[in-house]
């Protein structure tokens, strides 16, 4: 789930190892005056990301408790964006499908349904990825509603791997949402601190090894090195059972029902 606060003008995607990570750091939407259109910007750098897809079928990265990431953005207008991922237990993003496995062309799907919400406001969005049927349909399709509490403000159309429209209910006027063709390169540079500097659970850090495998197209080494990390962690959450400790998340606390960054 992906959730987005406007009272103190933060975004955070709680569910570090999507694919988006790289790109909702760079959101602006607090220049945004009205809640709906900073919203509406939320999503629109939600849906900014899926296009970014492998090529084939790779060695996964299963995010693993208490692995966290960072970076910053420098922007061109001097301001800096920082943004920290730190994985939790929960994770409701679309599944990935590989077809064409057997015989045909291999390839990548997004499918099922994701949420985007801002219960303060009552503002959310269902958004559904689609799946090609075998005689009909196309690829990378999506479509979405956009409520107001109970009434629906608008709909979002299109395919997430070209482009995507955003229509007002209201006035029933549609524009793009994002152009995946045209502006899918025009992505800030994010700056990530060199792995000897970075802690332990951090990301590159924690799956280098496998990483380094991927690159080498070495698929024994790359299993090897996932499974170092996965039985890690099975290791560290049977000490912690054992002494009836809980996992306390470094950067985010439980409080009023939802993740929240300590520093608020």
């Amino acid at each position: 789930m992906f959730e987005y606060v406007a009272d103190d003008q933060i975004c955070r995607d709680e569910n570090e190892g999507s694919i988006i990570a790289s790109l909702i750091a760079q959101l602006r939407a607090e220049k945004e005056g009205d809640p709906e259109e900073r919203f509406i910007r939320v999503l629109q750098y939600y849906l900014a990301g899926w296009h970014i897809k492998p090529k084939g079928v790779k060695k996964p990265y299963n995010p693993v408790l208490g692995e966290f990431f960072r970076c910053r953005y420098d922007y061109s207008d001097g301001s800096q964006g920082f943004y920290i991922a730190e994985q939790e237990y929960i994770i409701t993003m679309p599944n990935m499908y590989a077809r064409g496995i057997l015989f045909g062309k291999m390839v990548l799907e997004l499918g099922d349904t994701c949420v985007a919400k801002n219960e303060k406001l009552g503002l959310s969005c269902d958004l559904e990825f689609k799946t090609k049927g075998f005689f009909s349909g196309t690829y990378n399709a999506i479509a979405g509603r956009l409520r107001r509490n109970t009434t629906d403000i608008g709909e979002i159309s299109g395919r997430w791997s070209h482009v995507m429209d955003i229509r007002n209910n209201k006035t029933g006027k549609k524009r793009v949402l994002f152009d995946a063709q045209k502006d899918g390169q025009n992505v800030v540079p994010k700056w990530v601190p060199p792995e000897d500097e970075q802690e332990s659970n951090e990301s590159r850090r924690l799956w280098s090894q496998l990483t380094k495998a991927i690159n080498a197209k070495d698929m024994e080494w790359a299993t090897d090195a996932k499974s170092t990390v996965e039985n890690a962690q099975r290791e560290d959450r049977k000490k912690r059972e054992e002494k009836g400790e809980a996992h306390v998340p470094t950067f985010f606390e439980y409080k009023d029902g939802r993740w929240v960054p300590k520093f608020m």
